[in-house]
């Protein structure tokens, strides 16, 4: 992978007029040092390091947590976060405004973050609005000025959570076409500028027909699946299985999955799915006895996961109204440690930050 340099400061002061223009302070070489410097901290310490590739941040929790969170950050070796961030206030389904404090983040604290673009959770995207005030014709302006290391996590078909579900938010019960125009639009970018594309795609096999066809069509792109193995409807995710994953990772090299997923036993309760008996939890990647799930990755999927260790990352997957970021991380490290605990020192290391590595900076990782 190779990437592009930084564009001119006017290309991303010309950006569209309603958009904040911070700019990096930084060179993305420069950057990127201070990322290898602080990941080989960990190493020394013979510490496996984490790079969070897939998270959100808004500027209510930068106030709340940073930089106290710090220190645990350290304790949990989090080396680097790559958070996506929110519109600015006053955005709607028909204006949608960009903000920069994720840009303003990284120049304050650049040897911890990474730029991600604003992520595509928000009313404007999921309406698929258009036009010189719409989100996706604002992230094509951004991307432009070269000032992201990743598209961050983009709605193309989820379910509300068991919280979401609770408090009615069914505006996140959303559905839009991988194939579709503004669908290709986003896979464009991620193909031109050769930046990792985060999506949310609930694994329905109607959903993975169409991953398979965009994949092919955008070779270039390299592509990040939310939650493997995350199932919450099972009669319509049946296609998601060790032989079809392995299957469908061996022909598209361009296609990752991050492993932010439910601890054993994690009742999906807005369907009703999960109150069938036989469905012990709503992540099939943990091994099942006697009608429940041990802490230990199901044999078929750990094989899978070590074969193609190449392709699977780390990512904490905070954002919204989640509460507390210092117990959330706590559980989501947790739950990705007992994943990786029974595969070989390679593989950790692999899934840990040497991919994200790759996906960032466009280079294998070298100490």
């Amino acid at each position: 992978m190779r990437r592009l340099l930084f564009a001119p400061l006017i290309l991303a002061l010309s950006l569209s007029a309603q958009a904040d223009t911070t700019t990096l302070i930084l060179s993305r070489n420069d950057l990127e040092k201070q990322w290898q410097y602080r990941i080989i901290s960990f190493l020394n310490k013979n510490q496996i390091p984490k790079i969070d590739l897939e998270t959100s941040l808004s500027e209510k929790h930068l106030n709340q947590f940073i930089p106290d969170i710090f220190p645990y950050y350290d304790q949990l070796g989090i080396a680097i976060t790559v958070p996506d961030g929110y519109g600015k206030k006053g955005s709607s389904k028909s204006r949608y405004i960009w903000s920069d404090y994720i840009t303003k983040l990284v120049n304050k604290y650049p040897s911890r973050f990474a730029t991600a673009t604003n992520g595509g959770t928000n009313k404007n995207w999921l309406d698929q609005r258009q036009g010189k005030h719409s989100y996706i014709y604002q992230l094509e302006q951004e991307v432009k000025s070269g000032q992201y290391f990743a598209l961050g996590e983009i709605d193309f078909k989820h379910y509300m959570s068991n919280e979401q579900c609770s408090k009615g938010k069914y505006h996140r019960h959303s559905e839009i076409a991988l194939n579709s125009e503004l669908g290709n639009r986003i896979f464009k970018l991620s193909s031109d500028y050769n930046l990792p594309l985060l999506i949310h795609l609930e694994a329905e096999d109607k959903q993975f027909l169409e991953l398979k066809k965009m994949l092919t069509r955008y070779p270039k792109s390299n592509v990040v699946v939310a939650h493997f193995g995350q199932l919450r409807q099972p009669k319509k995710q049946q296609y998601f299985n060790p032989l079809n994953i392995e299957k469908l990772l061996k022909e598209n090299t361009n296609l990752f999955f991050d492993l932010a997923v439910g601890q054993p036993n994690r009742k999906y309760k807005c369907s009703g799915a999960n109150l069938d008996k036989t469905i012990t939890g709503d992540t099939v990647l943990w091994e099942t006895k006697n009608g429940r799930q041990t802490t230990k990755i199901d044999k078929e999927w750990l094989y899978l996961i070590n074969k193609f260790s190449d392709r699977f990352v780390f990512s904490s997957d905070f954002g919204g109204s989640r509460g507390d970021l210092r117990k959330f991380l706590k559980k989501k490290v947790n739950t990705f440690e007992l994943i990786i605990s029974d595969l070989p020192l390679e593989a950790k290391h692999n899934i840990s930050y040497r991919n994200a590595w790759r996906l960032l900076t466009g280079r294998e990782w070298e100490r």
